[in-house]
């Protein structure tokens, strides 16, 4: 009822519980208190200080474009991307980009052909001389928004800093709208679910894998705070997944954001620092996404989801990577030995699952949310199947019909 925001009655009909004749009061469901004391005091929304807006963002604009065909051209710097999870639809849909520099060197331009204010330094010789505006080679990451926003560049090899952020860019966080189905038509998941990360590359990764069941948030630094309108989505969330990297600053971080809101969780991946080296260590990032939602979440069948959030099926990645040969009579297995459910209805499907064990047996999950959600003989056979919950004991008889015909 809290999840969906329906009536008690409304729910009831939406799990085909019939109800007698008699009126119910609605329960309320308590709004969270506005904290009073927010420490660290969250950012306001960002302005370009010392920057004439329109010539930022035409020549940001320009850089994005140019950066982003020298990439498509480029591909070690794909075949690295897709490595990471970021597969060529990804790439093409945030504009990500690769400066080579001229002659293998950095570029340098004048601050003001930039609209940036002019700033003077000392050259080596003591004479002040005007600044120029840097712009190191490496992996081109916009931020749009209708315009360019802000232009992150991770520069190749160890010398710092990994990560410069070019001069006149707007601060605020990267927030990546999700999508869920709902019957037939796709509708923006903001306010429902969220997944915080740092890596700006990690969000673009994990809403390209699971951007069809909740909003990605990437913070770009651990210490990044939400605006104030991002604060007011962010309490009517029915769960935000806090992942960020877990270091001294990150965790510190989770801090602020379990105070801040109630319905905030530690999720962390199961292997690796971040959800990018768990992705290189074969962990099925949408399948972990997808078990920290509540278990009222209406799951997404690839069937339904059309053109939206299917570039984490359409690449050498799949989720289903573990192939079997009876993949019914897998699942069959696991449901008989494991104490999961299946709740199966014409308007949704989810894994219903103890928690506890969840945490003991990720790998075992994993493998029943890859089977289910990814594997079309599978979601046939769900979609057929006449149980609304799915276990071990009534699976079997449904496969001897299928298997007779």
């Amino acid at each position: 009822m809290a999840f969906d925001r329906m009536s008690y009655p409304e729910a009831c009909a939406s799990l085909n519980i019939k109800l007698e004749n008699q009126k119910y009061k609605t329960p309320r469901v308590p709004g969270q208190k506005e904290r009073q004391n927010k420490k660290p005091t969250p950012q306001k929304a960002t302005t370009r200080k010392n920057a004439t807006p329109d010539l930022w963002v035409e020549k940001a604009g320009a850089l994005v474009e140019w950066a982003h065909g020298k990439l498509m051209e480029n591909d070690d710097q794909l075949a690295w991307l897709a490595d990471r999870g970021i597969d060529r639809a990804a790439v093409e849909k945030f504009k990500l980009g690769w400066n080579p520099g001229k002659d293998g060197r950095d570029l340098w331009r004048p601050r003001e052909s930039w609209g940036l204010s002019i700033e003077m330094k000392e050259n080596k010789n003591g004479k002040m001389v005007k600044k120029k505006l840097w712009i190191p080679r490496g992996l081109v990451i916009p931020w749009l928004s209708d315009e360019p926003r802000r232009i992150r560049i991770r520069r190749p090899g160890e010398k710092p800093p990994r990560y410069y952020i070019m001069p006149g860019s707007a601060m605020d966080m990267m927030v990546i709208p999700g999508f869920r189905v709902q019957g037939l038509g796709v509708q923006d998941s903001g306010n429902r679910a969220y997944l915080v990360i740092e890596s700006e590359l990690d969000g673009i990764m994990c809403h390209a894998r699971a951007g069809d069941i909740c909003s990605v948030i990437a913070l770009g630094s651990s210490a990044a705070k939400p605006d104030k309108k991002l604060m007011e989505n962010l309490r009517k969330s029915a769960v935000i997944l806090l992942s960020q990297d877990y270091d001294a600053a990150g965790t510190k971080a989770m801090g602020w954001w379990k105070q801040e809101f109630y319905q905030a969780k530690t999720w962390p991946v199961p292997e690796g620092a971040d959800p990018g080296e768990a992705f290189q260590a074969g962990i099925d990032i949408r399948a972990w996404v997808s078990a920290g939602l509540p278990a009222g979440w209406k799951a997404c069948s690839p069937e339904l989801l059309g053109g939206v959030g299917r570039s984490f099926l359409d690449n050498d990645n799949k989720m289903d990577a573990k192939k079997s040969s009876n993949p019914v009579e897998e699942l069959a297995g696991l449901l008989r030995k494991h104490p999961v459910k299946i709740h199966n209805t014409a308007e949704r499907t989810h894994i219903v699952a103890p928690l506890k064990w969840q945490q003991q047996h990720w790998d075992i999950y994993q493998r029943i949310s890859a089977l289910v959600f990814s594997t079309p003989e599978v979601f046939r056979f769900i979609s057929t199947h006449p149980a609304v919950e799915i276990v071990g004991e009534n699976i079997k008889p449904q496969i001897d019909t299928n298997e007779h015909g």
